[in-house]
């Protein structure tokens, strides 16, 4: 996966070795599992326990926490910690993108990085503008259909369809993401982190904002 190959590039370019590992929103455990296979000795914390247990199917040596990603407390410190796939845009409010960065503050060693990832305004009218889009995988497949709230704000209408027995099997799940300018974001970080570094989805250097 692209996305996987990312976040290692860019912490092989800031020269950061295996380490401690912390993961909101650990979902499925996919990238916990394949830093997990680079060396990196990992923690994920979710709020669902579905989730979690489709985690521990995939890696039962990972350490998984149920927790809301806003309100965990460990009380431990981490070298890495992790936010991807876009899970702070499922977040409500810039407030509440606020609160995680307190979280990470509270789990990170002096030293450390958090490294996040999430979608743009443009991004998010453009998949407004597209209103669906197909994606399969073997037998199954998934449909997205998306749909502009305004203020940022864009709904995702998701159903994923699998064969099962000459059947398909559907499950639906509506999830509402958020976005906001970048230099909104730049701001609400500069308040609580050092030296902070923006990259593109090729894992390419884009600013950095001291």
């Amino acid at each position: 996966d692209d996305d996987l190959e990312t976040v290692l590039t860019i912490l092989k370019n800031n020269k950061i070795s295996p380490c401690s590992l912390l993961e909101l929103g650990v979902g499925t455990g996919l990238m916990a599992d394949f830093m997990t296979s680079h060396g990196y000795m990992c923690c994920g914390v979710d709020s669902s326990p579905e989730m979690l247990a489709k985690a521990r199917q995939r890696n039962d040596n990972i350490r998984l926490l149920l927790s809301d990603m806003l309100t965990v407390d460990l009380k431990e410190k981490f070298s890495l910690i992790l936010c991807v796939f876009d899970t702070i845009n499922h977040l409500a409010s810039l407030a509440d993108w606020e609160s995680l960065f307190e979280v990470v503050l509270r789990h990170m060693t002096p030293d450390g990085t958090f490294l996040f990832d999430f979608n743009t305004e443009t991004k998010l009218q453009m998949l407004a503008n597209v209103g669906r889009l197909y994606e399969s995988r073997g037998n199954s497949f998934a449909l997205f259909r998306f749909k502009d709230l305004g203020e940022g704000k864009l709904e995702w209408d998701v159903s994923y369809h699998q064969l099962r027995n000459n059947f398909y099997c559907v499950t639906r799940s509506i999830i509402m993401e958020r976005a906001y300018h970048y230099t909104i974001i730049l701001d609400a970080l500069s308040k609580k982190f050092g030296k902070i570094s923006c990259y593109n989805d090729a894992g390419q250097i884009v600013g950095n904002a001291d």
